[in-house]
């Protein structure tokens, strides 16, 4: 049965507002990028354009988008609401956050207490974050230059047998496993333990096995997840930018929606009582001529 537009929008709204006070309450701005962008090595993604004389992307990856406006060295906090492409040529909305030019460590616990304060305000509390390492991975992936890509897609779809059926050596396999199948809170690995180690037990775990690939990231890479969605709500990576380190976000707004349980309608309904208490309060004297300061 095809969804309801009107009560999907009302839902997605509820949630942007919710996700716009969390950014707030965190000291971030949002950033306006634009719809299509001249074409330069340094943007990726989006659907290739052009006029005759000029190549464009429409609808770029965000991050680079933000990457490639950072002109300056100093600290940089950016969240933002966009539509994108997926895989099968249609569009979602997708939100992030991007903190760039902090202590590295400050910037990854950050991000991931911002993203769990986001899944919080909108009532999701089952989730966990999975944190894992690119350059341990590519240290062994290294060994097998020739099968590096299908050995990472294997990974990256939890399907090992692929990797068995390799003609490798059995201790790359080994090590291989033991990246597939570990998960918890102390990994040995100080990149990792350092960033679990501040974050909550109950919902941060380290994951060797995940894999988040894209071009820019350099190592930190996390998978948002809840047992009511059976993909990944988002995550993100860390990346350099002027000799700066950065870490960020993205997530789809709809995929969240369809796991949010608020009701939008409630929401909006408690807010306008509290609209209407407020102006009740000062009706009188306003009708009297008396200036009122009102507060919501």
């Amino acid at each position: 049965m095809k969804k309801d537009f009107f009560s999907e929008n009302g839902k997605i709204a509820g949630l942007s507002k919710r996700i716009r006070a969390v950014f707030d309450d965190w000291n971030y701005e949002e950033i306006f990028l634009p719809f299509m962008e001249e074409y330069t090595d340094s943007l990726r993604g989006g659907l290739k354009h052009t006029d005759g004389k000029r190549f464009y992307l429409i609808k770029p990856d965000v991050t680079s988008q933000i990457i490639d406006r950072m002109k300056q060295r100093k600290t940089y906090r950016y969240f933002y609401f966009s539509d994108y492409f997926l895989g099968d040529g249609s569009c979602s909305i997708q939100f992030g956050a991007e903190f760039v030019g902090a202590n590295p460590l400050q910037e990854k616990v950050e991000i991931l207490e911002v993203v769990a304060s986001i899944l919080r305000a909108v009532d999701v509390s089952d989730f966990y974050v999975d944190v894992g390492s690119l350059k341990h991975l590519n240290e062994i992936l290294a060994k097998i230059p020739e099968r590096r890509r299908e050995a990472m897609e294997a990974l990256k779809s939890r399907n090992f047998t692929v990797i068995e059926d390799m003609n490798i050596d059995e201790e790359i396999k080994e090590a291989l496993w033991k990246i597939f199948s570990f998960r918890g809170r102390k990994s040995g690995i100080p990149q990792l333990d350092g960033i679990v180690d501040n974050l909550p037990e109950e919902h941060f775990f380290i994951d060797t096995g995940t894999v988040r690939y894209l071009d820019y990231y350099e190592d930190i890479v996390f998978e948002v997840y809840t047992p009511s969605s059976g993909k990944a709500l988002g995550g993100g990576g860390d990346y350099a930018v002027k000799e700066m380190a950065g870490f960020g976000f993205s997530m789809d707004l709809r995929g969240l929606a369809e796991v949010a349980p608020f009701n939008s309608t409630m929401i909006r309904e408690q807010s306008g009582k509290k609209r209407r208490t407020k102006y009740a309060e000062v009706k009188n004297p306003i009708l009297n001529g008396k200036t009122v300061e009102v507060t919501v």
